[in-house]
């Protein structure tokens, strides 16, 4: 190896090398070398352990985050535009939302942990919702005119997965073309995807595995024999560790059924009948389900007027533990607390004596409550 013995080529060779090195640094604080070679290459720390959601509390709607006690307010936007439901990435690296910054439609953006690094995620047309990573954090599913599809985490490669090819033939055949999804997400192995379909004047569950060429309906087992699940309204949820789904069923006389299956062995279990409930939530230990309580207002439009928590093993309707306008219901990581929106507030809700804590305090209305991953 022959050494360098011009001292201007070696001082040039070292600004070089400085600043290669500087490049990389930035490029590292800015999460560019992330999104260059698809791995976590970044000095930024994760989001962990807080509230994410969106207010409109600074003029219009932006993303803020703040502890689990309400303290330490972040505000992550602050540009004009407005934005709506957060989704932390399970490394707590990203953060996606939906937004309407240009074209026609709305689209899903991607910011990092501490509000910088925004980028626009989706290119496809159609108004977008519902945004979720897989569990694996390599994958979005999101809702894009009452469709289901996926991308990439950085939205390349986008395809539609529900419905599929041939159901969409079907459809077509039965002259039947708006059957739209109205929710779907992967299971926490992220092998199976549920969802739930409008079809004529009811709503329907249903799951796909990898391999199956279209979605099966979930039955239940009944006196007349397997029956699809399906109500006026129907609202699902994934057990956080656990291939287990809850589901609630309201028929047209605001009656509401709320069941679990389970997709390995393909069956139902019901657990209690009660009026009529929304999206329900589990525990952090699977023993017990938080629920809105609903009030049909006439056909298929309900309104929350209660937030409920079910005991699995108990046949009994949910115990009140709040009532107003209940929504985006959230245990905390311990299971002690549900964190909600109530009538536009961000409240906690002590399960064991029904204590609540309003952690906004009416400043602004507020919206899209979620939450970062919990540290480990």
């Amino acid at each position: 190896m022959r050494l360098i013995r011009n001292p201007e080529l070696k001082g040039v060779l070292a600004l070089v090398g400085i600043a290669l090195a500087l490049g990389v640094a930035l490029m590292a604080l800015t999460g560019t070398l992330t999104d260059w070679f698809g791995v976590r290459l970044t000095l930024k720390k994760p989001l962990t352990d807080r509230i994410v959601f969106v207010s409109d509390r600074g003029g219009h709607r932006d993303i803020w985050t703040m502890k689990p006690d309400g303290s330490d307010l972040k505000r992550l936007t602050n540009d004009g535009y407005s934005e709506s439901e957060p989704v932390v990435s399970p490394d707590g690296y990203t953060i996606v939302f939906i937004s309407q910054r240009e074209g026609d439609y709305n689209q899903i953006y991607a910011i990092d942990a501490d509000g910088t690094h925004m980028r626009r995620l989706t290119d496809i047309t159609g108004t977008k919702s519902s945004p979720s990573f897989t569990p694996d954090g390599k994958h979005l599913l999101f809702l894009c005119a009452g469709e289901v599809w996926q991308a990439g985490r950085k939205g390349d490669h986008p395809e539609r997965v529900l419905p599929t090819a041939q159901q969409a033939t079907l459809a077509q055949l039965q002259g039947d073309t708006r059957a739209p999804f109205t929710w779907a997400q992967a299971s926490p192995s992220g092998g199976v995807i549920a969802a739930v379909q409008s079809v004529s004047d009811a709503q329907v569950a249903m799951w796909m595995r990898p391999d199956d060429e279209t979605p099966k309906p979930i039955v239940g087992s009944t006196e007349r024999g397997a029956v699809a699940l399906s109500g006026e309204k129907v609202c699902a949820a994934w057990a956080s560790d656990s291939e287990m789904l809850a589901l609630t069923l309201t028929g047209r006389k605001g009656e509401g059924v709320l069941a679990t299956a389970d997709p390995e062995i393909e069956s139902v279990t019901p657990l209690l009948k009660s009026e009529a409930m929304g999206f329900p939530v589990w525990s952090p230990d699977g023993n017990y389900i938080a629920v809105e309580i609903l009030k049909r207002s006439k056909s298929g439009l309900y309104q929350s007027e209660a937030l409920g928590v079910a005991d699995i093993y108990a046949d009994s309707p949910p115990r009140i533990l709040a009532k107003g306008s209940v929504s985006r219901l959230s245990w905390t990581p311990d299971g002690s607390r549900i964190i909600c929106i109530i009538d536009k507030d961000i409240c906690s809700v002590d399960v064991e004596s029904g204590k609540l804590t309003n952690l906004t305090s009416g400043a602004g209305s507020n919206y899209d409550l979620t939450w970062a991953p919990a540290s480990d």
